[in-house]
């Protein structure tokens, strides 16, 4: 089976790329020639085709989609990047998006096409019982949520044969600066995370079988992996050494996540590997020498973190 991956290089990209490797796919990326990817892709070897272009480019994207039996389709402008650039999201994530579902149709074998979305589409759901279910209404509340729902609408109505995986969040395992958006999740919004290598498991389980075509799955960490963002804030400092925050830096403006129903998703696909334990527990290996120094410094670095909110210190 031929593959392509867009997005290749990526948080869940080179996880895919392994997984599928392991199930004798023959797997081509199409990502871009930045220095840091084309140093990562040379870590391949020859295992995996590099199409070094641009989503938004149709003649990159024809040359990367042709002869492809699978198209998984992860090449995306996330937040916070998505927000505060929304021209390049949009041209990315909507006019990019377009681009690889029209080459797609202009193959003369039309390859399957499965298009990663996220749980942001389901919109502030706190005022809800959770779980998430895949036909609960969408309702885009930013810029990337909204992309995502056209991306899926695109999809579906393409004449394609076509699936689509709606994320939990991936955290990022390795170190990555701090951005004032941790302070725009209200501490008691709910969260489900989902370690990218089970997202791979469970992308390479789908293309490889024959059960998630025109379907929509809910793909998330499960039950060990629900927690509210009170927790999950106050494991990820504390495993580097770090005190929780004030809840008063924190905004009450109700955000898009919530936990997800992956029953359907795990009995297809069994993906789910990982732990939240597990993942914090791989946040903190991967953070090398700060895990060690941040205690050091614990009060230095909550002060900076606390610079990073719009909402302290609170007006009195």
């Amino acid at each position: 089976m031929r593959v392509l991956v867009t997005g290749g290089l990526g948080n869940v990209g080179s996880f895919t790329m392994r997984e599928l490797l392991q199930r004798g796919c023959s797997v081509r990326c199409l990502d871009l020639p930045s220095r840091g990817n084309l140093r990562t892709a040379s870590r391949w070897g020859t295992s995996v085709e590099f199409i070094w272009g641009d989503i938004r480019n149709p003649a990159d994207v024809d040359q990367a989609v042709d002869a492809t039996d699978v198209i998984v389709h992860l090449a995306s402008i996330i937040p916070p990047l998505a927000h505060e650039d929304p021209t390049l999201a949009e041209s990315v994530n909507v006019d990019g998006t377009r681009q690889v579902f029209a080459a797609a149709a202009r193959q003369p074998v039309t390859p399957r096409v499965l298009f990663a979305s996220s749980f942001d589409v389901y919109g502030p759901t706190t005022h809800l019982s959770p779980p998430r279910v895949v036909s609960d209404p969408l309702i885009p509340t930013d810029n990337y949520s909204q992309h995502k729902i056209e991306g899926e609408r695109e999809l579906t109505t393409s004449g394609l044969t076509w699936a689509i995986y709606r994320f939990a969040d991936m955290p990022i395992l390795g170190r990555r600066p701090p951005h004032p958006m941790m302070f725009e999740i209200p501490l008691n919004t709910r969260m489900e995370v989902l370690h990218p290598a089970d997202a791979a498991v469970a992308i390479a389980e789908g293309v490889t079988g024959t059960a998630i075509w025109n379907e929509i799955w809910l793909i998330g960490g499960g039950p060990t992996c629900q927690v509210t963002y009170a927790q999950y804030l106050q494991r990820m400092l504390s495993a580097m050494g770090l005190p929780m925050l004030p809840e008063a830096a924190f905004t009450t403006h109700p955000y898009c996540t919530d936990w997800l129903d992956t029953r359907a998703s795990q009995d297809v696909l069994h993906f789910q590997r990982h732990t939240f334990d597990q993942i914090v527990q791989e946040v903190a290996d991967n953070a090398g020498f700060v895990r060690h120094v941040a205690p050091l410094v614990a009060r230095m670095v909550t002060r900076r973190l606390l610079r990073l909110s719009p909402y302290y210190p609170p007006e009195v």
